[in-house]
């Protein structure tokens, strides 16, 4: 009879006595330990190996033809794997403070302890304002002040009331001038690493100040703002309103951007997700990658978008536009207009300039009210391409649908080829702009409105 090993009841007792050392003493196990003594679990399995194969040895039973079964290498390739990855988030990411076991679950960074925030100071020859807040959110609101005025909350999860009064201590709200800025800082880097310090601020400031505001993860609210603001967000959300000033943003992280009534630029940078723009008087430019919603409404200045493999570009936009990672919809856009995508779902109405659109896959829907004073030239690698036009327009028209069927409202002044599987219409009802569409995979319709 094969002799049964002892590893596994064994495991079954680490187990139990790790979780039976979080109920008596949760401030002994951190992720430090684990991290640095993981390889000790190793060791203790090769010498309880070892015993048992000697043990057996004396005793005369049948011996194992490996040491180490297949199941228990790929236990231990999992605990190498799992020991590895912890030791590299210990040395070189963020520190992570013990566990703690209560009633309510893990909890990971402790029990929550608040305490109330308050400073202000008279700011007469300042010109801008620094926010320093790594962890938690920040409301700025300009007015008619001479003052800054900070009101909030701290938050410092730690294990007992102590750990957190000496947190709150090292962590305190200062408002610091320095020439021609006033700084506002949580100092959250100077908290022990095992408590984790977070802080919800509202600032009311003279309307007139530029604004600087950085942090890790929080939001940032900023309204009625005479000057320009600066935000650097790592995992936040960022909205902006009533700003006289540029705007720019730069994004680690995002889950929204929202800017609303913006009197000049507004640049967008990095990683995002939805985008949200309405009434921008001055020029709009995002560059890095949005993963979410773009909706856009009243910008009267241009716009400039370059995010994965999508570029758009247009003068401005009376109207509205909504983009996601599958369609693009907008109505009333003033161009000339640009667009380039991958895939992507194209619908168009009431532009009046010149439109050029570069798609690899997608149905393309055109929909002018009136004859655009530009020329409209189109391709989709695949899908569908649909034009509809006024009944009296004025234009000079070339589609081909490599692989498709063209269908024309217009009559003989079009003139329909079929060249085997390839379909190509020409010609014009007159002067007007030119109109080339194309398609490898796909229909052609050219109607009347």
């Amino acid at each position: 009879m094969k002799p049964r090993s002892l590893i596994g009841p064994l495991l079954l007792i680490l187990i139990g006595a790790l979780f039976l050392l979080h109920n008596l003493r949760p401030d002994l196990l951190s992720f430090a330990v684990l991290a640095m003594y993981w390889p000790y679990i190793l060791i203790a399995w090769g010498v309880i190996r070892l015993i048992e194969i000697g043990f057996w040895w004396i005793l005369k039973k049948p011996l194992p033809r490996a040491g180490v079964s297949g199941g228990e290498w790929a236990l231990v390739v999992l605990i190498c794997l799992i020991g590895l990855g912890t030791s590299a988030a210990h040395r070189y990411g963020p520190r992570l403070p013990p566990l703690i076991m209560n009633g309510r679950g893990i909890e990971f960074f402790g029990e929550p302890f608040d305490y109330p925030l308050s400073a202000s100071k008279p700011v007469s020859n300042v010109k801008r304002l620094v926010i320093e807040n790594l962890h938690g959110n920040a409301r700025v609101v300009g007015g008619d002040v001479t003052t800054i005025q900070v009101t909030g909350r701290k938050t410092i999860r730690a294990f007992q009331q102590s750990d957190a009064d000496d947190a709150d201590r090292k962590t305190p709200l200062e408002v610091i001038i320095q020439g021609e800025d006033v700084i506002v800082k949580t100092n959250q880097d100077k908290a022990p690493e095992d408590r984790r310090v977070s802080a919800d601020i509202e600032l009311t400031v003279p309307r007139n100040l530029n604004i600087r505001a950085t942090g890790r993860r929080g939001d940032f609210d900023i309204l009625g703002i005479n000057g320009d603001v600066e935000v650097e967000s790592g995992n936040a959300g960022v909205r902006l309103q009533d700003i006289a000033g540029k705007v720019r943003v730069d994004l680690h992280r995002s889950d929204v951007v929202r800017a609303v009534n913006v009197k000049k630029d507004v640049e967008i940078l990095g990683k995002g997700g939805d985008i949200e723009l309405e009434n921008i008087e001055g020029k709009v430019i995002l560059n890095g990658y949005f993963s979410g919603d773009m909706q856009c409404r009243d910008l009267k200045g241009s716009l400039e978008l370059q995010s994965g493999g999508t570029e758009l570009r247009f003068a401005k936009l009376p109207g509205q536009l909504h983009m996601d990672l599958g369609d693009f919809t907008a109505t009333n856009i003033v161009g000339p207009v640009r667009l380039a995508a991958r895939s992507r779902d194209i619908r168009i109405e009431d532009f009046t300039d010149s439109l050029e659109l570069r798609i690899e896959r997608g149905d393309i829907e055109l929909f002018p009210k009136q004859m655009p004073n530009g020329s409209i030239d189109v391709t989709t690698g695949s899908g569908n391409i649909e034009l509809a036009l006024p009944a009296q327009a004025k234009f000079d028209l070339s589609a081909t649908a490599l692989r498709g069927e063209v269908t024309n409202d217009f009559g003989p002044v079009l003139k329909l080829v079929d060249e085997g599987r390839k379909s190509l219409l020409r010609g014009g009802t007159g002067k007007g702009p030119k109109i080339t569409i194309a398609t490898d995979r796909g229909s052609i319709t050219v109607r009347k409105d």
